[in-house]
């Protein structure tokens, strides 16, 4: 009876709350159209060598840095098409900045070039020879910033798509970690950091190449909450994420060359399925800067555990309201991580947004338990992108998927990650984690299992 009472408590709560909030609550619903073009146009863009149309990041080790990008067209070419590629003016950074609330610098003109912009594609075909791009870094380089270089695709015989940014991160001199294993698949781990120290995954290395077994690790999970004094979204912390946040952690795990995502959970009173334009676009940027502020790698959007309210801000919830969330954080952190649970609303993207797909938006897609997922369920998605099949390491699940034949499939079917679910060092499922994590160094990454027995405590 208490918990009908505590309901219906809220709901009278809630209505006096966001009825003086309303008119607080920017609730606009615009859409931009301009990056639209009618089906028939033949338009080119820039492509890089993972295949993304809007954004590359760039991680400076060495003096010299060498990117390739390729043009590609919207239809195969009823004729050969020549097109050109340059470096635009460091106006459309200014431009960048002053539209999605971002700080980042031109590149120094003089570190970036490209000796010949030119490029060809062949009738018949879609994409051009590479294109190269030289980065050259020097003393006037700031470590603590990140530098854009906007390129832009121009041709005679077809419409112009949308500029390319490259993002430029300045590493040299810095110890420089990397967890890049030789077949480029990326185990993720969603770890309750309420219950696991995010530091356990210290423990696990592969023997041949010594790198960590782990490559990116989400903390779950914060949520997204309704700050009712500030009318508006905000970041809402559990213990588990807090206590992570403050304690060091995320540098170790960086340390070692693993990244770190913080999950964005619904609450009571939002969920990221529901926001409205605007209210993704003010949400997206509380993300920016909370990613910004505690050195995060990135997000996990999973669409769980909400109670979806008609709030200001806020409308139905919808597969169409989560990709614009997906769509404006990435804006807001380009060079940031924007990954999605393929559950309920979070998959099943099937339209640009902005003439943008989701597959440059949406970094990963994460498969829930036993499913098999394929990169369909994004547009514009290469398989790279997808992690099916995850394995659920929670005491009180019987299915393990991380199995010699599911994980073969993984590798032999060009998928691009996997996921293990609530890692533990719970005795009474270590022995089927154990087992799990060795067939995940032999069946993915060629190695074996390094347990160096670390288990540190949960202190918070």
């Amino acid at each position: 009876m208490n918990k009908y009472f505590r309901l219906f408590t809220g709901i009278l709560i809630c209505g006096s709350i966001f009825s003086s909030c309303a008119e607080k609550f920017n609730v606009g619903n615009e859409v931009d159209e301009d990056g639209y073009l009618a089906a028939t146009q033949q338009v080119v863009g820039i492509r890089n060598e993972d295949g993304k149309a809007l954004f590359t990041n760039v991680e400076i080790i060495g003096d010299n840095t060498t990117v390739n990008f390729y043009v590609e067209s919207s239809k195969p070419a009823a004729s050969a098409i020549d097109a050109v590629v340059t470096i635009a003016d460091e106006s459309y950074v200014d431009e960048y900045n002053a539209k999605y609330g971002t700080s980042y610098i031109a590149y120094p003109a003089a570190g970036a070039s490209i000796q010949s912009g030119q490029a060809s594609i062949t009738q018949g075909q879609k994409k051009s020879q590479a294109v190269e791009m030289q980065i050259t870094a020097d003393a006037s380089l700031n470590q603590d910033f990140t530098y854009m270089i906007p390129l832009e695709v121009t041709s005679k015989s077809a419409n112009s798509g949308k500029m390319h940014y490259v993002l430029v991160k300045d590493y040299r001199g810095q110890k420089f970690a990397s967890s890049e294993k030789p077949s480029g698949i990326k185990l993720i781990s969603c770890m309750e950091v309420g219950q696991t120290s995010p530091l356990f995954h210290k423990s696990f290395l592969l023997q041949n190449s010594r790198l960590p077994l782990f490559d990116y690790v989400i903390l779950f999970s914060a949520k997204i909450e309704y700050d009712t004094d500030q009318c508006k979204l905000v970041v809402a912390n559990p213990t588990g994420v807090d206590g992570t946040l403050r304690s060091g952690i995320v540098q170790e795990l960086h340390d070692m060359g693993m990244k770190v995502l913080v999950s964005i959970l619904g609450s009571t009173y939002a969920g990221v399925a529901h926001l409205t334009d605007e209210a993704c676009k003010t949400y997206a940027q509380e993300l920016a800067n909370y990613c910004e502020a505690h050195e995060l790698d990135g997000v996990f959007f999973d669409d769980e555990y909400t109670s979806y309210w008609d709030y200001p801000g806020l409308t139905s919830p919808s597969r169409e309201r989560a990709a614009r969330l997906c769509y404006e954080t990435k804006m807001a952190m380009p060079d940031k991580l924007v990954t999605c649970y393929m559950y309920t609303n979070t998959y099943g993207f099937y339209d640009a947004i902005e003439g943008v797909e989701p597959g440059d938006f949406v970094d990963y897609g994460i498969n829930d338990y036993g499913r098999w997922y394929d990169e369909t369920y994004y547009l514009g998605m290469e398989r790279s992108q997808i992690a099916p099949g995850s394995a659920n390491f929670a005491e009180a699940y019987a299915r393990w998927t991380a199995t010699p034949e599911n994980l073969q499939r993984v590798r032999d079917e060009g998928y691009g990650a996997f996921m293990v679910y609530c890692l533990t060092a719970n005795q009474t499922v270590w022995s089927k984690e154990l087992e799990s994590l060795q067939n995940i160094a032999q069946y993915l990454y060629d190695d074996v299992l390094v347990d160096t027995g670390y288990r540190p405590e949960c202190t918070w």
